[in-house]
């Protein structure tokens, strides 16, 4: 009992730290999701919980993301905003040019435990982290997947598998982007 109740003690401690600076964030959400699995996140009340720690950690680093972003090109933002779709200029990431019938642009924003750069972070992060590919690197492998990869399959119900060369590796990832572009979530595939 006193061992676990150190193990997760040194848990917590990882997971403030990563919240803070977003330093080994994959490792710990990895080792968050050990824990807990990947059903019940979206009720998570508790902050403190294993699923809470997650969330918050994923939260960090996509706080980070979007601070680290640079300009978003306002044409294609005015672009977004006149066709209508429901979309949030603060927490958009980066927004592209796409080839998807009815979807003439791609976005990704910071979003939640469901959608977004956080619920990749919280579902994924370790998967990236296994294939190489830094947290903070995320939000530019999906972009970069989108605007120069290569179709080479799809995984579940549409999200399309992407081959690209990120920092010098091939890399494998599933993206599903949303009838209007946005972008959902991914994954190594």
């Amino acid at each position: 009992m006193a061992v676990k109740l150190a193990e997760a003690a040194k848990l917590a401690v990882r997971a403030e730290q990563a919240i803070k600076t977003g330093e080994d964030a994959a490792q710990v959400l990895a080792d968050l999701k050990k824990i807990y699995g990947e059903k019940g996140a979206a009720q998570v009340g508790d902050s403190t919980s294993a699923a809470g720690l997650g969330l918050r950690i994923a939260a960090g680093v996509a706080e980070r993301a979007k601070i680290a972003r640079g300009n978003l090109d306002p044409k294609l933002l005015d672009r977004l905003q006149t066709s209508g779709v429901k979309f949030s200029r603060a927490d958009t990431l980066w927004i592209i040019e796409y080839a998807k019938p009815g979807a003439p642009l791609a976005w990704l924003e910071k979003g939640d435990v469901n959608r977004g750069l956080i619920h990749t972070l919280f579902r994924h992060a370790g998967e990236f982290a296994q294939a190489g590919v830094r947290v903070e690197d995320i939000p530019a492998l999906l972009k970069k997947a989108l605007t120069g990869g290569t179709r080479v399959g799809t995984q579940g119900e549409g999200r399309t598998i992407f081959q690209v060369v990120f920092n010098g590796k091939s890399q494998r990832v599933a993206i599903s982007v949303g009838d209007s572009g946005f972008v959902i979530g991914a994954n190594i595939a």
